[in-house]
């Protein structure tokens, strides 16, 4: 045994011993806990603690507040090594202060392994938090680069609808609108029309705005007595009266095609086309400036209504064709 060893079971011999130098005896007890060791003699196993020394005047102890499992050992040891042999320690005691013992260091182990898993999660988190960020900013960089796409893909539509200036341009019809002539009756109004193939039943329904169908137009698109050249389509005109003969009310009319040749459904659609005459660009979008031509105007009649006006959104365009001057009907 080295003089180190000799040196502290002195003085824990001599620890134990001044536990003891009471007027009565006192059994030291003590529990181990999470905490360290506790005891009902605790404030007076801490003096005593503080000041044990080996022989050579060395301190046994740390200067810790709490017995740790160190001390724990040492103290039950030496209690084992110095008991009275007629009144030894327990079994029961013995078994008792080994269990707790064990459950400290279980304890310190658990600890242990939670504050590994709290450095992992810690990690875990700094990890997702780095990858976040670089998907920000990976995000970031494609919304640039669309925005510099989109930028430039509205600048080449503008300049391509800029190119439709003086063309003329189709629109396709569901509504129309009647009003008088200069005689103060309803005036007649022409239908344009086109179908994917020809068809030699066309029906034209015109409904008022409870749906009622107040006119329907029979036509046809198989020969050239409907063709109108000017607007590379065909035409019907609609006097203004209903199915009894007698003149509408003004006001705005819904109007539905259906076409068909034979027994075979034929698809078409009503259009309106005019001369694009002005493009505004808008919050809501491309808004095209559409002069159409009166085709029924006749010379006595007013300047003004040879021709008439629409604006119209360019997605509601169908076709673009080259200007058709009105003298090639």
């Amino acid at each position: 045994m080295s003089d180190t060893t000799i040196n502290n079971t002195s003085g824990v011999s001599a620890f134990i011993e001044s536990l003891n130098k009471k007027k009565e005896t006192e059994k030291l007890t003590a529990t181990l806990g999470a905490d360290g060791l506790t005891s009902t003699n605790f404030d007076e196993i801490l003096k005593n603690r503080e000041t044990a020394t080996n022989k050579d005047g060395e301190k046994l102890f740390t200067s810790d507040t709490t017995l740790g499992k160190d001390d724990f050992l040492m103290l039950l040891t030496t209690q084992l090594r110095y008991q009275d042999p007629m009144e030894p320690m327990k079994n029961e005691d013995f078994a008792a202060q080994m269990a707790q013992f064990s459950s400290l260091e279980g304890i310190n182990n658990v600890e242990k392994a939670i504050n590994g898993l709290d450095d992992s999660f810690h990690q875990s988190l700094t990890i997702q938090q780095e990858s976040a960020d670089a998907l920000k900013n990976s995000t970031e960089s494609i919304a640039g680069a669309l925005n510099s796409q989109a930028t430039a893909n509205l600048a080449i539509n503008n300049a391509l609808t800029a190119s439709l200036i003086g063309k003329d341009v189709r629109v396709q019809v569901n509504q129309v609108a009647m009003g008088v002539n200069q005689s103060g009756r309803i005036a007649d109004k022409r239908f344009f029309f086109t179908t994917d193939t020809p068809a030699n039943d066309v029906k034209i329904a015109i409904k008022d705005a409870s749906g009622n169908t107040v006119r329907t137009l029979s036509t046809e698109s198989i020969s050239q007595n409907t063709a109108f050249k000017a607007v590379d389509g065909y035409s019907v005109v609609w006097d203004g009266k209903n199915d009894k003969g007698e003149y509408i009310k003004t006001g705005q009319y819904s109007v539905e095609m259906t076409a068909k040749n034979g027994s075979t459904p034929v698809k078409g659609y009503l259009f309106e086309q005019g001369t694009v005459g002005g493009i505004d660009f808008t919050a809501s979008g491309v808004q095209l400036q559409v002069k159409s031509e009166n085709y029924d105007w006749n010379p006595g009649d007013p300047v003004a209504n040879q021709f008439y006006a629409t604006q119209l959104p360019i997605s509601a365009i169908l076709a673009v064709r080259e200007h058709a001057d009105a003298s090639a009907i």
